[in-house]
């Protein structure tokens, strides 16, 4: 796993690293009018999910605050990039494989290796507080990364037949064996960025 950009720890690095990689998949956008294309689309998306997820239940609040530049992004705005430009986005974090999660535009939260896919690294609260871009290291793919690093099977066409003929548990177990890849767990160069100062 590498680090291929690191933001300035300004309140918008969540937005800056979405932003790049959706450029890399050929959206136009920067960080400052992602914002408020997140912001938007949240205000116009009625979804229960973000009702639920914000403090108080008070989107609009949420929404007003989020739209200042240096408001951190969170899981709602990276929910809001999937959904609106139906990407998945991977996130890893310094704390651990239990703290990594996949994000997904159908809100299955399920890896599919066909879907257009943004790395994330994440440092959270204590450890930086900050975002990065990653991406596999040569010679890895996405669905590498994702069965070693978040101990899950990829979503693959393979695995969608696969699960048809087997149960689920025969299905899981069998295939994340098959499925294990050399890469490292040490994310060194996760933990140094996170560990930096400000």
């Amino acid at each position: 796993m590498s680090i291929t950009f690191n933001p300035p720890k300004d309140g918008s690095c969540q937005f800056s690293c979405v932003e790049r990689e959706l450029k890399a998949l050929g959206f136009g956008w920067n960080h400052d009018s992602l914002r408020l294309e997140l912001t938007n689309w949240l205000r116009h998306a009625n979804v229960l999910e973000v009702t639920e997820s914000v403090p108080d239940n008070d989107v609009s609040k949420y929404l007003l605050d989020m739209e200042i530049p240096s408001t951190f992004g969170d899981n709602v705005t990276l929910f809001a990039a999937a959904r609106r430009f139906n990407v998945q986005i991977v996130v890893l974090s310094s704390a651990g494989q239990r703290y990594a999660r996949v994000i997904s535009p159908d809100s299955t939260d399920k890896f599919n290796s066909c879907a257009q896919t943004i790395l994330l690294g994440h440092y959270p609260e204590g450890a930086g507080e900050h975002y990065v871009c990653l991406a596999p290291r040569a010679g890895f793919s996405f669905a590498d990364v994702i069965s070693s690093r978040m101990n899950v099977v990829a979503l693959t066409s393979a695995t969608k037949e696969l699960s048809h003929e087997m149960t689920s548990t025969q299905a899981s177990s069998s295939l994340t064996s098959e499925a294990a890849s050399p890469l490292s767990t040490n994310d060194s160069e996760l933990q140094e960025v996170g560990t930096a100062s400000h």
